[in-house]
């Protein structure tokens, strides 16, 4: 008898190539899929394929081997342990969170990768690519990573090779910051996040790339790559090799001077860096410098990055002179002997150590006087505002910008030999604040260049002692190119003269501050701030309650639950204790809470429209008047996605655990006639005739709600088909109970549409406290989106002329009428 093979799914075949190609694409490959959320979590070092996707999120939470990932447009992937390569080919616009021995890319454009790799990343005929270090994680990312033997603390993200770009002029990529992604919780970080050029690359202590996949596999190991062939010639690979060898070939620099004015030559100051940090384009100092012109720049024109909108007719160029003053003073100050004004220790003894991640990956000193936070929420002065006053104030009275008005302030003196790649400002605070620079320290091998694209930038000079206003959201790339001379700028931002400045708070000296990217707090401030939840999304289910959960988590202030849904108010209420301390301590980080108390989250449980009975009395006996958002769609749509979840035959055991099986072999019809039934029998529902179907009249007593709602389990989701569509009657006990301010209402049908979803999650930031994050149309994706068959026109055509007369009582309830806002 001819042996046989079973699939995990228990499909049979006769010949073993077809039941591996049948069981790799069943469980190892996602393709073909548009607008999904695709997640798998049991992988067990299995190869892995994505293929052909377009805006969709997939999360790899396992250990896998080599992952191929083809054709995906607009996608967010995350990957968790790669033991081997993960090679991108013609993908556009997407961004990924890969933790890998090796990344590759081909014909890929506009991508973005917040990586670890145990060697340096390659790319490929690929364009506008943008590299960060691995930022997020998942719970058993350690154990995974260890499994796929992948060392957290080697990481060479910022390695990136280029095969079209032998010169290393990074024309096609750039560094950057990408936020943290924590697709199934948070946690602690693993990968570690190292600073380019802290330790050399494999290649450099062997040879190129491109000569390790023309040398063989044992050349390729010894320099780290993986011998994938990317179609370099020979040719290339050993043009490519001789370069990297006679470089290798050259002295290391000498090593830099600590002060910087002035600082004497120690090297031809023409002669090239043996080991730069970044490559340096020295052909750039052959562009003539231009005199900024007189003026300043409009508040019209800080609105969006320049590359986005057009600028006003006087926008450019960009940068304009403000005046100029006598910074001999400051020169003096920052170069005194006695005491090393840029080291850590002096920071710490005389004023407050602070993080500038950016800076510090470039190796920028810093000397700060003034900060806020991203979001203007709080400005810190610092203690050497207050001891260099005398020295400060002359710089912003050349601006004719009031002290008081300044939000940011720091001397910044960049190394020699460094460069700053071409980049925008981003934040609240970009837009909302002006920028100037002031020269403290400089030299003629500086090369500052302002343009409204990186393609588009042109040099401008920044003479000592002259405050020149920059619009910083324009492209601007700074290179030092002196030999051994640091490059010294104060810089500062301020508030416009109308505008309230933010609330000012004094720091004193050796004071400890906690940093995120986008927050500041001091460490004595630990455990200040409001206890989550911060805001609740109450219903309702099926509505689009996870897009709109997932979007505000987009806010850099939002960090996630440990559980998106913890029906803390009705399945999970426990039977002692029940405070708002064990709700907090029990489904929120409570150490990153504590730690940065501006940090907000929130719990999105759409099962408490429905049970007011149980939320609202709970609610009121914690003392919590928090913001809440309801999510209302269509609800003839609503309970078509109800039944098909239910119904689910994909569903896991815990899955249908919590949706029940009551519905299972059943149709929707069957369904809404049976509830229907129930509804008339309670008195919930009054017949206007004799008939019970779904297309007669109904009036509703609303009396009858609590005893409805006490009948109904407590368990599962697989009851309450047509009641939950019945919104204006669940929100009447809620708009008794609290005031309509807390509110807000949003329609799942505006928030799938990328051209509203903007503005819909810019209002619920608002109402939930948040200082406006705007969302780009391409990240407006529905999330939880499933397909499902169409309903049967009849069925649908009875439940639309069911909902309709209650849908009316809705639209006067939240005034839709006069916005035009309906259900057909």
């Amino acid at each position: 008898m001819a042996k046989v093979f079973v699939a995990s799914d228990g499909t049979e075949f006769r010949d073993r190539k077809s039941w591996k190609k049948y069981e790799f694409e069943t469980n190892y490959t996602f393709k073909n899929q548009k607008e999904s959320k695709l997640e798998k979590t049991s992988i067990g070092g299995q190869p892995f394929d994505l293929a052909d996707l377009q805006a969709c999120e997939v999360v790899l939470a396992d250990h896998t081997d080599q992952i191929q990932i083809d054709n995906l447009t607009k996608c967010r992937v995350f990957i968790g342990a790669c033991a081997e390569s993960v090679f991108v080919r013609n993908c556009d616009d997407c961004i990924f969170y890969v933790a890998c021995k090796q990344l590759r890319t081909r014909d890929s454009k506009r991508c973005a990768f917040s990586l670890y790799s145990q060697t340096e990343p390659i790319i490929e005929t690929s364009t506008e690519m943008v590299f960060a270090p691995f930022n997020g994680g998942y719970p058993d990312q350690a154990d995974h990573m260890k499994k796929a033997n992948l060392d957290p603390a080697t990481n060479f993200w910022w390695g990136v090779y280029d095969f079209n770009d032998p010169d290393k002029t990074k024309g096609n990529w750039r560094y950057d910051h990408l936020d943290p992604w924590f697709p199934r919780g948070d946690c602690a970080q693993v990968p570690a996040k190292t600073t380019p050029g802290s330790v050399p690359l494999p290649s450099q202590n062997n040879t190129t790339p491109a000569a390790a996949n023309v040398a063989g596999p044992a050349a390729a190991a010894a320099a780290g790559m993986l011998s994938f062939d990317l179609r370099t010639t020979q040719e290339q690979a050993e043009e490519l090799a001789q370069q990297q060898q006679q470089q290798q070939q050259q002295t290391t620099p000498p090593p830099l001077p600590p002060n910087t004015c002035p600082a004497p030559p120690q090297a031809e100051e023409d002669q090239a860096p043996r080991i730069p940090k970044f490559r340096l384009q020295w052909e750039l100092l052959e562009e003539t410098a231009r005199v900024p012109p007189e003026g300043w720049v409009e508040w019209a024109d800080k609105k969006v990055p320049v590359e986005e909108a057009a600028a006003s007719p006087g926008g450019a160029p960009y940068v304009f002179r403000r005046g100029a003053c006598d910074v001999e003073g400051l020169c003096a100050a920052i170069a005194t002997p006695e005491d090393d004004v840029w080291s850590e220790d002096f920071a710490r003894r005389r004023n407050v150590l602070i993080e500038r991640p950016s800076h510090d990956a470039w190796g920028i000193r810093k000397l700060c006087f003034a900060f806020c936070d991203d979001f203007l929420e709080r400005a810190y002065r610092f203690p050497l505002w207050f001891a260099w006053h005398d020295l400060l104030e002359p710089c912003f009275a050349c601006c004719g910008v009031a002290p008081e008005s300044v939000v940011r302030c720091l001397l910044a003196s960049m190394p020699p030999r460094t460069v700053i790649p071409p980049h925008h400002d981003s934040g609240y605070w970009v837009s909302r604040t002006k920028r100037v620079h002031l020269a403290i320290h400089t030299n003629d091998k500086v090369v500052f260049r302002v343009g409204a694209t990186a393609a588009a930038m042109t040099r401008f000079s920044f003479p000592k002692g002259v405050a020149i206003e920059l619009n910083n959201q324009a492209k601007h790339y700074v290179a030092n190119l002196h030999g051994d001379e640091y490059r010294t700028h104060l810089i500062f931002d301020y508030v416009e003269e109308d505008t309230e400045p933010p609330p000012i708070l004094e720091v004193a000296a050796g004071e400890k501050l906690a940093q995120t990217r986008r927050t500041i707090a001091l460490t004595s401030e630990r455990g200040s701030g409001p206890l989550a939840p911060h805001w609740l999304i109450i219903g309702a289910q099926k509505a689009g309650t996870t897009s709109m959960y997932e979007y505000l988590h987009k806010h850099p202030l939002v960090i996630r639950g440990k559980r998106r849904e913890s029906h803390f108010l009705d399945w999970r209420w426990p039977s002692s204790e029940p405070t708002a301390t064990r709700w907090h301590e029990t489904y929120f980080d409570v150490e990153r809470h504590a730690n940065h108390p501006s940090l907000r989250a929130g719990d999105s449980t759409p099962s408490y429209l429905l049970a007011s009975h149980l939320a609202i009395p709970r609610l009121k006996a914690l003392g919590l008047n928090v913001p809440m958002i309801v999510m209302l769609r269509d609800p003839v749509e609503r309970a078509a996605s109800h039944f098909a979840m239910v119904v689910d035959p994909e569903a896991t055991p815990a899955q249908r655990r919590a949706r029940g099986d009551a519905w299972l072999g059943k149709t929707i019809r069957d369904v809404a006639l049976a509830e229907l039934g129930d509804l008339v029998t309670a008195g919930l529902l009054v017949p206007r005739g004799n008939s019970r179907n779904l297309d007669d009249p109904y009036d509703l007593d609303a009396s009858k709600l609590p005893d409805v709602l006490a009948t109904l389990p407590n368990t599962h989701g697989a009851h309450s088909l047509l009641l939950r569509g019945l919104y204006a009657l669940q929100l009447g006990p809620w708009l008794r109970a609290f005031p309509r301010k807390l509110f807000f209402f949003a329609r799942c049908e505006d928030l799938a549409d990328p051209s509203t979803a903007c503005d819909v999650v810019l209002r619920a930031q608002a109402h939930v406290g948040l200082r406006e994050f705007p969302i780009h149309p391409r990240d407006a994706i529905p999330y939880n989106a499933r397909p499902r068959d169409p309903l049967d026109p009849t069925i649908q055509a009875h439940l639309r002329a069911f909902y309709a007369p209650f849908n009316a009582d809705l639209y006067a309830l939240l005034d839709w009428h006069q916005r035009d806002l309906h259900w057909p």
